[in-house]
């Protein structure tokens, strides 16, 4: 069974990759004396705990009766990761273990929408590289350093993505880098495709893009040519589905601004406006944004870097009444609202009491689901819709009278 390592884990893993690569190094001549940094000999619990808490890698373990038998990690980097030493004890090889292992961490790695995931081998091991290719690896290239007694090979798996988000996520990133080039900062992925319930057409994909310095108009223009032609490309109904995207100056993410200044920002609601006047959209859309506070917690809290700086190195935490704030000004509204974006506000009225009461950062699915364990029986049919309708793209009948009555509910829930 293949688990995520846990702290209590480190010393077996320390044992399982020493064993491991003891047998690489016997067979090509490694020792302490002429290889001291090989893996065989220089993995340490101490190395181990700062890859753990330091560089905060995923570390997976597969088990058999109780005892660990396989291990490898996996360090996300801005749109890439790495591949660390993935082992397999001598006598449970050939069963198949790598290639689970293997097959775990590029899952890991299609979930965080890298495109590639790297690796270095002994370039000597032949068959490890053989190993590899069969995998679907390839071969880069490869380095000779002095304090090894063998040549270092790269290889990596490409991932490639044919639907949403992945899809259209990895374009975006792709086509940022190529128009903002040396002044992006950073690419976070907030909102329901970082928390795991994305629905091609109910679910927007939200972004959130960091410069180091203040675009100019052209710029803003090529970007939302490509951000618009991206959302167009997308399942959804006009209304949510698509593509929802800011982009702010580093400076106001820490210390955090609020209301939080941005750049440019664009949502399904505006296309109508930026296709009918370009220039003025581009001149307007400059301003302070309060729902910003509620995505960078989201950020802080279940993001994802797709590109650039570390979320820890960029967001600054958002002070819980700023986002309190911004969370009622999205909701203070619902009890006239609802009647047209049910689904939405039932959810959405859901996760922000779920913070409000329990200091919880939920997906709008999530939201729901905790609010049939917490509030009245006689709120559940209404709640169960918008999560069917949410979830599985059903065409639901609301009752207008119960979702006044519960919007209503709910805000005074939320504001007491």
């Amino acid at each position: 069974m293949i688990r995520k390592a846990e702290r209590a884990d480190i010393p077996e893993c320390v044992r399982v990759i020493r064993t491991s690569f003891r047998t690489v190094a016997d067979e090509l001549g490694f020792t302490e004396e002429n290889a001291p940094r090989f893996t065989a000999f220089a993995t340490t619990e101490e190395r181990l705990l700062w890859q753990m808490y330091g560089e905060h890698r995923l570390m997976a373990v597969d088990e058999e009766d109780g005892a660990v038998i396989g291990y490898c990690s996996v360090l996300f980097g801005g749109g890439e990761c790495e591949l660390g030493n993935l082992a397999v004890l001598p006598g449970y090889r050939h069963r198949g273990i790598g290639k689970k292992l293997l097959d775990y961490a590029v899952a890991a790695a299609r979930e965080q929408f890298c495109t590639v995931m790297k690796l270095g081998i002994v370039e000597e091991n032949t068959v490890l590289r053989a190993w590899y290719e069969r995998c679907g690896a390839v071969h880069t290239g490869c380095v000779k350093y002095d304090f090894f007694p063998f040549t270092c090979g790269n290889m990596e798996i490409r991932l490639e993505y044919e639907e949403d988000p992945g899809k259209t996520a990895v374009q975006f990133v792709k086509r940022s880098r190529e128009i903002l080039g040396e002044n992006l900062a950073g690419i976070y992925l907030h909102g329901s495709a970082a928390m795991g319930c994305f629905h091609p057409r109910k679910s927007d994909l939200d972004l959130l893009a960091v410069v180091q310095h203040p675009l100019d108009d052209t710029c803003k223009r090529a970007y939302m040519e490509m951000v618009t032609e991206l959302s167009a490309q997308m399942p959804g109904n006009g209304t949510h589905g698509g593509i929802e995207m800011s982009i702010v100056l580093r400076e106001v993410c820490n210390p955090f601004v609020y209301p939080t200044p941005f750049e440019l920002h664009f949502s399904a609601g505006h296309l109508a406006w930026y296709r009918r006047e370009p220039e003025d959209y581009i001149r307007k859309m400059k301003g302070t944004d309060k729902d910003l506070a509620a995505h960078f917690t989201v950020i802080n809290a279940r993001g994802r870097c797709l590109f650039g700086a570390p979320i820890k190195d960029v967001f600054a935490p958002v002070p819980r009444a700023d986002y309190m704030d911004a969370l009622w000004y999205d909701v203070s509204e619902a009890p006239g609202q609802i009647a047209e974006d049910t689904m939405y506000l039932t959810l959405n009225l859901a996760r922000v009491l779920a913070f409000r009461e329990e200091g919880r950062v939920l997906s709008k699915r999530e939201g729901g689901e905790w609010a049939l364990s917490r509030l009245p029986a006689a709120y559940h049919p209404l709640i169960r819709d918008a999560l069917e309708e949410y979830t599985e793209g059903a065409s639901v009948a609301y009752d207008e009278t119960l979702a006044v009555n519960y919007a209503e509910y709910m805000l005074k829930r939320i504001s007491g």
